[in-house]
Formats: C-alpha cells, sequence, structure tokens
C-alpha cells in the first residue's frame, strides 16, 4: 500500500491532502509498516519490518509526490479496536528525502536488550565518559540518520 487508506487519516487532513493531490496530479507514496509485516503488539521485533518500509520509501522519487512520501506507522496495526499500536525496535537508520509519519497513539519502543544496539565511535567533544574514560563506547540512537537532508517526522 502506498498510501494509508482514508479509513486511517486523521479527519482533519483528509481535506488537504484530496486537495494537493488534485491539483499534483499525483498520488501520495506512503510505505506501511505494517504492509512489511510489523505487529505493533510491544513484544515482536518490528525492526525488519521499519527497514523494509524505509528501504521502499528511499527508492522513491519523492519530488513527484507532493502529498508526501516516506513511511507511515499506523497508530493501530490492524484494522480492529484496541489499545495503540507499540512497536518495538532496535536503531534504525533513516534516509534522506523522506518523512516518517507516526499516527496519533502510537509508539515506537526500543529493544530492552543492549546487545541489540550497536556502539559508534566517541567523539572527543563528549568528554568524559561515565564508565570507561574519555573515548567510552557509545551506543547508537533508536532512530540515527547522519547528514540527512529533507527528512521530516
Amino acid at each position: 500500500m502506498h498510501c494509508p487508506p482514508p479509513s486511517v487519516l486523521a479527519p482533519q487532513l483528509l481535506p488537504p491532502l484530496l486537495l494537493l493531490a488534485a491539483i499534483g496530479g499525483a498520488e501520495a507514496r506512503w510505505y506501511s509498516v505494517v504492509d512489511y509485516g510489523a505487529l505493533g503488539d510491544n513484544y515482536t521485533d518490528d525492526t525488519v519490518a521499519f527497514e523494509k518500509a524505509i528501504a521502499a520509501a528511499a527508492a522513491t522519487d519523492c519530488s513527484t509526490a507532493p502529498t508526501g512520501c516516506g513511511v507511515f506507522v499506523p497508530g493501530h496495526a490492524k484494522d480492529l479496536p484496541g489499545p495503540p499500536a507499540a512497536y518495538k525496535i532496535r536503531p534504525i537508520n533513516l534516509t534522506s528525502h523522506m518523512a516518517l509519519w507516526i499516527q496519533g497513539g502510537a509508539r515506537i519502543v526500543g529493544m530492552p536488550d543492549t546487545h541489540a544496539w550497536p556502539i559508534i565511535p566517541p567523539l572527543p567533544s563528549y568528554g568524559q565518559g561515565r564508565n570507561h574514560g574519555a573515548f567510552s563506547p557509545r551506543y547508537t540512537s533508536l532512530l540515527h540518520g547522519e547528514n540527512l537532508t529533507n527528512f521530516r517526522i
């Protein structure tokens, strides 16, 4: 699915999105993490689904999508009533020229296992490390990107 169905769009956003689509003549390109296998049950590791959706968005020319382009994280992983979705992931790398649309209620939760978090080289500007001296290892952030341009959440 390239665009969230109208049933999951916020009602206040629907008219502007439809207007932009009519004016621009191009459809929005949103890649839902659920379409790539995310469960949002706060138990399953949904990292691969996020990575696949990000890769699909990265392969899209967002300059031709006036109504938006990027990764969509639904507030409910299934079309059923119930608690909002909580997507448990390991750190992921984001990409330029896309948006990460996190629908109301959705949560992105980091895996509690520190072995799932990559260690990145320390920067001298960080100063004295808490546990291992001046150049102690640092874990990457949950949503990570270096030198990104034209990225929105």
